[in-house]
């Protein structure tokens, strides 16, 4: 469900010095609260007990708990990743 995990750039890391113009990175935040809002009302939709019927055993499934915070740790990302730019 959740597969971003390095919202901003592609292949580099947290730690690379590549540098990011404001406008990319705004962009590619906008891609990642698009993903977000998606998995936060799949998340919802899940503790409200209207699960999307998935092809998979729910035991397979991150827990809501699991998949709020990799979605924090999402927007945390983006946060960074704009002040970095806006510095550049």
């Amino acid at each position: 469900m959740i597969e971003t995990d390095n919202p901003v750039s592609g292949d580099s890391t947290p730690d690379d010095d590549t540098e990011v113009s404001l406008s990319e990175a705004a962009q590619a935040v906008m891609d990642v609260l698009v993903e977000c809002h998606g998995n936060l009302e799949a998340v919802r939709h899940r503790l409200d007990g209207d699960e999307i019927d998935v092809d998979m055993d729910s035991s397979e499934l991150p827990t809501p708990r699991e998949q709020v915070l990799h979605i924090a740790a999402q927007l945390e990302s983006c946060a960074g990743a704009l002040r970095d730019a806006e510095r550049g």
